[in-house]
């Protein structure tokens, strides 16, 4: 699926699934994913979406805030968000990432 949202670029590809009720009763399920080629205009900022993200940076330099604090991402990083709290990422020079949302019992089981 194309993405029609401000920083993200034409070449970049999101994909969506909706699992099952049962597979949503089991383990981890997969809620959408993607490969983003992003501008310096790429920022997310949200109060909660269902899910958790994974992000891992290909090329460039980003940030996302854990606990307040603006956390630098360059070209490697990894990094987990749990996206049913506040979270904010993005990039202030462009950068190309892949990402996951997932969700399921275990994600929370510590």
């Amino acid at each position: 699926m194309k993405i029609n949202e401000p920083g993200v670029l034409p070449e970049s590809n999101a994909y969506f699934h909706t699992s099952s009720l049962m597979a949503q009763k089991l383990f981890f399920t997969l809620g959408c994913t993607g490969h983003y080629f992003c501008n310096e205009h790429y920022a997310v900022r949200r109060p909660s979406y269902d899910s958790f993200l994974v992000l891992y940076v290909v090329r460039g330099r980003g940030y996302c805030y854990l606990d307040g604090q603006r956390v630098e991402l360059g070209v490697g990083s990894l990094v987990l968000l749990d996206c049913y709290l506040p979270h904010r990422y993005g990039t202030d020079t462009g950068w190309e990432i892949y990402w996951i949302h997932f969700d399921g019992r275990m994600a929370r089981d510590t």
